[in-house]
């Protein structure tokens, strides 16, 4: 009967030690967690030509803009940011939108989404390539 308890006790170990590892490798870290859930919402949107935006700083190390999908705004970077180009000219617009007290304009930018970044805060941006028609 010792053999058989020492035999129980023994498997039981080794299920708990088995159980513990496994359950502990399947569950994802939340920074890949919030990447994939911003990337699952830009997928359906990758062929999309033109993408509604607004400038919206925040008082974190985030990304400035918006981009509206699906009627709900996911922060993202736009670029390339580069003088005189597309991105300086809706910044340009938007902030004399809101000098006028227009917070809630918008700008319909032609591009395409090319993945996400993580912003100095760690939070998961979309990436715009806003095409460059000069």
């Amino acid at each position: 009967m010792g053999e058989t308890m020492r035999g129980i006790a023994l498997s039981i170990v080794l299920i708990a030690v088995a159980t513990a590892g496994g359950c502990k490798a399947a569950q994802p870290r939340p920074d890949r967690l919030a990447t994939a859930r911003v990337e699952g919402v830009a997928t359906p949107h990758a062929d999309d030509a033109t993408y509604v935006v607004r400038l919206n700083p925040a008082g974190c190390d985030c990304a400035k803009w918006e981009v509206r999908l699906d009627g709900t705004w996911y922060r993202a970077f736009l670029e390339p940011d580069e003088p005189g180009g597309p991105v300086e000219a809706a910044r340009t617009a938007l902030e004399d939108a809101a000098a006028r007290g227009d917070v809630a304009a918008t700008v319909t930018l032609a591009g395409k989404l090319k993945g996400t970044r993580l912003a100095a805060n760690r939070a998961p941006s979309l990436v715009l390539k806003v095409a460059d028609d000069r």
